[in-house]
């Protein structure tokens, strides 16, 4: 898992500030192993069963897993949707990592240059 991570971040190496990155793991972390791998704009729940079911333990979103930018706002993580959320993933030992911030500045496909040529 650690190396689809780093692989991950390396791909925005010249152009992200891995100190404030929001493209960190969401659930789980770098020594789980990856089975299969899922990918999605937003890590919706029905979207993490969906993965599940066909056998992926690994998730990569675009978007926040907790709806706050950050995943970290106390009160947003206290509200019984997204508690519920939590512990549907920490039992299912889903591995959630966010692509969030390499993906927007990817050069010639990144939102900015993606939406200047729309």
């Amino acid at each position: 898992m650690g190396d689809l991570n780093s692989y991950l971040n390396a791909l925005g190496k010249d152009w992200i500030d891995h100190e404030n990155t929001v493209d960190t793991f969401k659930s789980g972390g770098p020594d789980d192993l990856v089975k299969g791998i899922a990918v999605g704009w937003m890590s919706y729940t029905n979207s993490l069963k969906k993965a599940l079911e066909l056998g992926c333990n690994v998730f990569v979103t675009h978007e926040p897993t907790y709806y706050d930018h950050r995943d970290t706002n106390k009160t947003m993580l206290q509200r019984k949707p997204v508690k519920a959320k939590r512990e549907f993933i920490e039992k299912s030992k889903l591995t959630i990592i966010r692509c969030h911030d390499v993906w927007d500045q990817y050069p010639e496909i990144g939102i900015p240059m993606s939406w200047g040529t729309f």
